[in-house]
């Protein structure tokens, strides 16, 4: 009996060990999700939702199939984090490369094979809404968390070797107020 507790206590470490969740996060799993195609994750994509109310809300808009679009986490105006994809596995966030992406992005590989995605709860349709100090304090931890998880992640401005940036990065065009206000420096200085 103790043999047998003792192989039940190494396969839940093990598919512990294997998922890649935030502790605390609320999971509401999407199913726009894919595999990363053998891909580590370099870079940490931060976006904003350009409207909705709350984590929840958008995160359960993740769960239609039909919508084909999904993030790994939403941190809502209270500081709620809800995370919909395994970090394992390529959330749909990041669109397609347009003109005038950062050059380290190329047609070679899909974005989302290579990336983390954080969407800000921004009720503004511009996304010009700042964060909420609870906003801003969890998404801070959620990514100190994410890159120690991830350490391909370099914690800084994103380059050719990974790092963080946000969507406009991929996007310019049609993302370009995309993650709208955000506090890159006072982020990378929590990092340190």
């Amino acid at each position: 009996m103790q043999r047998l507790f003792g192989v039940l206590c190494l396969l839940a470490a093990l598919s512990l060990s294997l998922s890649q969740r935030e502790p605390g996060a609320k999971w509401v799993e999407s199913p726009n999700s894919g595999s990363r195609n053998g891909k580590t994750p370099k870079w940490l994509i931060i976006h904003g939702t350009a409207g909705g109310a709350s984590a929840e809300n958008i995160a359960a808009g993740f769960k239609d199939p039909k919508a084909q679009v999904s993030a790994h986490y939403v941190v809502g105006r209270d500081g709620t984090v809800v995370q919909t994809v395994d970090e394992k596995n390529a959330a749909w966030a990041n669109g397609r490369i347009e003109a005038g992406a950062d050059s380290w992005w190329t047609s070679a590989v899909n974005p989302n094979h290579v990336t983390i995605s954080i969407e800000i709860v921004k009720p503004k349709t511009d996304n010009s809404d700042t964060m909420s100090d609870a906003q801003k304090n969890a998404v801070f931890k959620l990514a100190k968390n994410i890159i120690s998880r991830n350490p391909g992640i370099l914690k800084g401005w994103a380059n050719a070797s990974g790092g963080i940036t946000g969507h406009y990065s991929i996007s310019p065009q049609s993302r370009k107020n995309c993650p709208g206000p955000f506090p890159f420096e006072e982020l990378f200085a929590s990092l340190k």
